[in-house]
């Protein structure tokens, strides 16, 4: 809960986490405003950011984010279910990704909001006005914040332009079916 547990709470956490080689992540910006997003950057040092759409409402805050290489991990459907938003159309993806913020687009939790990475691409696409070509640029924005190695990485890298580049040539320009072999 970003608005009762401030991520500054979490920094010795976050410390011990990053000195034991281990990537790092928090909810921020999502029930809370900006401030979240800038203080999980700040006193974590994140290098994702779940959710994070709140920063929209700072420029220089998605300055920050673009400036650092901090992605943010977008959930349209979620963020409208749970109130947080109120159409899929309001939603600041489009607004952080003109900006420069390092934006992917994401399910949070697929099952319970009934959504999945395709039908979220499709929202980007369709609702967001994304076209196939930013569609794709936030898939690679997803592969290189994975936190994975980089040898998976790039198969990954791989793997998205493959499929990416046979439903650029298709009618409705973004895939049916991502392959689901794990890199």
């Amino acid at each position: 809960d970003e608005r009762s547990i401030p991520a500054r709470a979490f920094t010795r956490a976050f410390r011990r986490a990053r000195a034991m080689d281990l990537h790092t992540t928090i909810h921020a910006g999502e029930a809370d405003g900006p401030a979240s997003v800038f203080d999980a950057i700040t006193h974590l040092h994140v290098e994702r950011i779940g959710h994070g759409f709140r920063a929209a409402e700072d420029p220089d805050l998605v300055e920050l984010l673009s400036r650092r290489g901090i992605a943010l991990e977008l959930c349209p459907t979620s963020n409208v279910a749970t109130g947080l938003i109120s159409s899929i159309e309001e939603h600041p993806a489009r607004a952080l990704y003109d900006a420069g913020a390092l934006t992917t687009i994401n399910t949070d939790d697929g099952a319970f909001f009934d959504t999945n990475i395709e039908k979220e691409l499709r929202l980007a696409h369709e609702r967001l006005k994304f076209t196939r070509e930013e569609v794709r640029q936030m898939l690679f924005h997803s592969a290189g914040a994975a936190f994975i190695a980089g040898t998976e990485r790039r198969s990954l890298a791989r793997e998205i332009r493959r499929v990416s580049d046979g439903a650029m040539t298709t009618k409705g320009g973004l895939p049916r079916k991502v392959s689901s072999r794990r890199p």
